[in-house]
């Protein structure tokens, strides 16, 4: 039987949706992507029936790649025929590197080892379910642009030393006023800890998940972190979220403190990247 690529059209979210049906955390992550990147995926059918998708998180100097190829048609090079279809297009557009993840899987590592991909580091998904009782604190309040500085300069020192922590390379992110723009669209989801005029901590969400959470290097290890992290879960829940979700790179000692405040481990992850251009 013929295997035939095409780019993704809108029509056809109903049979992805019923191609990853048994995978619900695979099946949302490309859907959202679909509905954010349609110009970016392709699928690939054999014969009349859905086979596998694939879809790239848009066209800049490093982008994310996600796809998916139903148990039925694995083994059969489904899957390295769309990789390389995907590969190729976004080689074109300029694309200089591609990073993607999946659940920690010997055989999906030996299938992307083989086509270029090196491990760079793994990651868990926790979630947070339940109830949580507690004040409010009037430390912490919304981000306004006046902030931007000294969040950027947080986020950035704070990861950075993760990541170095971890064996990751690493360097201090600049401040931009593409990142400014984009922190004052989203101010209502960002929560900033403050002490009179000097800003402590600083966490982000999305959704039901907690995107980015970090003290100042200088007021690490003082009980800020879980502070935050408390009042964060809580507003989740107050949005009428059933559980708050959030990553950790494993290695990174905050794991710990999202243990012992409630979070579970959902999934292990490993990340790999590949350079498609020289």
């Amino acid at each position: 039987m013929t295997v035939k690529l095409e780019k993704y059209h809108e029509d056809y979210a109903s049979a992805i949706e019923n191609l990853i049906i048994d995978d619900a955390f695979v099946c949302e992550d490309i859907m959202g992507c679909l509905k954010e990147f349609p110009s970016c995926a392709m699928v690939a059918r054999k014969e009349a029936s859905m086979a596998a998708v694939g879809v790239y998180t848009g066209v800049s100097e490093k982008t994310s790649l996600t796809f998916y190829v139903h148990h039925a048609y694995r083994h059969q090079g489904i899957g390295s025929l769309l990789l390389r279809a995907l590969e190729k297009e976004m080689a074109e557009k300029g694309i200089q590197e591609v990073v993607c993840d999946y659940m920690v899987d010997d055989s999906i590592s030996v299938f992307l080892g083989r086509r270029g991909y090196e491990a760079w580091f793994r990651s868990t998904h926790m979630i947070f379910s339940g109830t949580l009782e507690m004040p409010s604190s009037p430390s912490i309040s919304p981000y306004v642009d006046s902030d931007y500085p000294y969040v950027q300069k947080i986020l950035s020192e704070s990861f950075h030393r993760m990541r170095l922590h971890v064996g990751l390379q690493s360097s201090l992110s600049a401040p931009s006023e593409e990142e400014r723009f984009s922190f004052l669209k989203k101010a209502e989801d960002i929560f900033v800890l403050r002490s009179e005029d000097e800003i402590l901590a600083v966490a982000m969400v999305e959704g039901n998940e907690i995107d980015k959470i970090a003290v100042a290097v200088d007021n690490q290890g003082k009980g800020y972190g879980k502070l935050l992290l408390s009042h964060t879960v809580k507003a989740l829940l107050d949005r009428g979220f059933d559980e708050v979700t959030l990553w950790v790179v494993k290695g990174n000692p905050a794991q710990v403190l999202y243990e012992h405040f409630g979070f579970k481990v959902h999934r292990l992850h490993e990340f790999v990247h590949k350079r498609l251009q020289k």
